[in-house]
């Protein structure tokens, strides 16, 4: 369930939002290859290079391994997406099942990863996308 969402982005390849590119892929192509565009927010200090910082290590092993297709590299960005978005859902899945069993988790994981705008956003490289899982996983984590 959790691959929906990146096969999605992966396969439409386009962007829906500028914030995908400049928040996130473009300062991580910057930091693996030396150029491209950065917002005035990354040389200002800002922003945390926390996510770019992620991406770019992806983006260098693709480097590495002699990658050069744009849609293959953003198969390979794609991959922390898809480790923390499945996180996230095991976590909605746990958090679910304390109080409704085994099969409320379920239905609450195939209602909430199947929802429009997790299938839209979830494999998105927003900030927002990102942060989002993370709230469920520290949710869990809480309960």
């Amino acid at each position: 369930m959790a691959l929906v969402p990146i096969v999605v982005a992966v396969r439409e390849l386009g962007r829906i939002h500028p914030d995908e590119v400049f928040q996130a892929l473009e300062p991580a192509w910057w930091r693996v290859h030396g150029y491209g565009v950065l917002a005035w927010e990354w040389r200002e200090g800002l922003r945390n290079w926390a996510l770019p910082g992620v991406l770019a290590a992806f983006l260098k092993l693709s480097a590495v391994l002699g990658v050069t297709d744009p849609r293959i590299y953003r198969g390979v960005v794609a991959v922390p997406q898809f480790a923390l978005h499945a996180w996230s859902l095991w976590a909605v899945y746990r958090f679910a099942a304390r109080r409704a069993g085994p099969q409320g988790g379920a239905l609450a994981v195939l209602l909430l990863g199947l929802s429009g705008p997790v299938l839209l956003f979830a494999g998105r490289t927003l900030s927002e996308s990102f942060s989002a899982s993370f709230l469920l996983v520290a949710m869990e984590a809480l309960d």
